[in-house]
């Protein structure tokens, strides 16, 4: 049977659908080792139980005092912050060296960057387009899992590896659409509530319209709490505002968020101009494909990857974010909401992982 090691080096694994769907893919088929960084107490402390996944501290050679140094730092930061996160490319490189047999699956830049280092080539998962990726060598990529012809054509604007489509998206799950039970009121924000996605903008929007609720489903940054708590606490207290930090099975969260009405996507390139990159402004995020999946129509930024909300008329873009774009488009698909609903559930039925993923399977079989 033939071997993977798949290598992620951010710190928010539990909330990464696409790594977490094609690690779960990949077992079906192969024998598959994951290794990850701990998840930080800043966003989420949640890990993914699975004896197939290693974490970075845990695969490198440690001495005596190299074990009670890394013990006495688990108890402090249950106390405290955590110090900042170590990248352990060391480790990491060294690690991918000992595994010879496995083939390599990095996701993103730096971690194909650490299995060239170990003088391997690998497969690229591109979930996104960093800095990082000036500083591989592309000839050493064995294929390319990506997201659009678009984004591809910019990392490979001349000779294209071998390379899948694969959208940011759920497996599609089949069940009736609990339509006739939403509340028109009940809005919902699902995913990493980073304050560069765009939570403002939704608070903003339950403050001035009061009929509206939102449930925030998903990791809560620290800095976002922060903002919650001192400008937005009276939303909490007035039964407006709930957040949930449960961490559902992405089987869990496609029956959760069905219950709601709309779902909310934003990035917020005004107050965070960091943002205005081709990553952004090129990839919908994964939560997009979430609310698909449950048949809730979507409320997005009006940028080219969001247009296919339009396209298929199960979603509504706005030209920037405020209360009143908010409303107005609450209003149009309100107009018309079991036909934007059930073209949301149609359309994810066409961007299921399973599917998406099956011709990479196959060519790994090959290889």
């Amino acid at each position: 049977m033939k071997e993977f090691l798949i290598v992620y080096t951010y710190p928010n694994f539990a909330y990464s659908p696409t790594t977490l769907n094609l690690f779960y893919e990949l077992k079906k088929h192969y024998s598959v080792e994951l290794v990850i960084p701990r998840p930080e107490k800043t966003y989420s402390l949640h890990e993914i139980d699975d004896p197939c996944i290693k974490y970075f501290d845990e695969i490198g050679e440690l001495t005596i005092f190299e074990h009670l140094i890394k013990t006495l730092k688990k108890i402090k930061d249950l106390f405290i912050e955590p110090s900042p996160r170590r990248l352990y490319e060391r480790e990491i490189i060294a690690y991918i060296k000992k595994r010879k047999n496995k083939q390599i699956i990095a996701v993103d830049f730096m971690a194909l960057w650490c299995a060239q280092m170990a003088g391997r080539k690998a497969h690229l998962l591109s979930l996104e387009i960093n800095k990082y990726y000036r500083d591989v060598n592309f000839d050493a990529i064995l294929s390319v899992i990506i997201q659009s012809e678009e984004r591809l054509n910019y990392l490979f604007p001349e000779e294209k590896p071998r390379h899948f489509i694969v959208q940011n998206a759920p497996i599609f799950t089949d069940f009736i659409l609990p339509i006739e039970s939403r509340k028109k009121t009940d809005l919902i924000y699902c995913g990493s509530a980073m304050l560069g996605f765009g939570i403002i903008t939704c608070l903003d929007f339950i403050k001035d319209y009061r009929e509206y609720t939102l449930t925030l489903i998903g990791a809560l940054p620290d800095e976002t709490k922060v903002v919650i708590d001192q400008f937005y606490s009276d939303l909490i207290a007035e039964g407006r505002l709930f957040i949930n930090n449960d961490y559902l099975t992405l089987s869990e969260l496609t029956h959760f968020v069905s219950k709601f009405r709309i779902g909310l996507a934003f990035y917020d390139f005004y107050r965070f101009p960091h943002l205005r990159t081709f990553n952004y402004y090129s990839a919908p995020s994964g939560k997009v494909f979430q609310y698909l999946n449950s048949g809730v129509p979507v409320i997005a930024n009006n940028i080219p990857g969001f247009e296919f909300l339009e396209k298929n008329q199960c979603g509504k873009t706005i030209n920037y974010l405020s209360s009143n774009q908010i409303k107005t488009a609450v209003d149009d698909i309100e107009s018309n909401y079991e036909f934007y609903s059930k073209n949301a559930k149609s359309i994810s039925k066409k961007m299921d992982f399973e599917a998406q993923i099956n011709p990479f399977i196959k060519y790994l079989k090959g290889v």
